[in-house]
């Protein structure tokens, strides 16, 4: 889960980066990218929900 944290924040940190590049030099067209990182969250949130689970089933009775 920690993996998938980390790949999660550089990927959040990149796309914030380039949008606001991007933005600052097209305008308001330009933030359109940070439309991407709510559903990025939402997969890599199922996918860290199933690890978790599968821990606790196995680990925790």
């Amino acid at each position: 889960m920690r993996e998938i944290q980390i790949e999660n924040r550089n990927f959040t940190t990149a796309i914030s980066a380039i949008s606001f590049g991007v933005g600052f030099w097209t305008g308001p067209v330009g933030f359109t990218p940070m439309l991407v990182l709510p559903y990025t969250q939402y997969q890599n949130k199922k996918e860290v929900d199933l690890i978790q689970s599968e821990y606790e089933s196995n680990y925790c009775k």
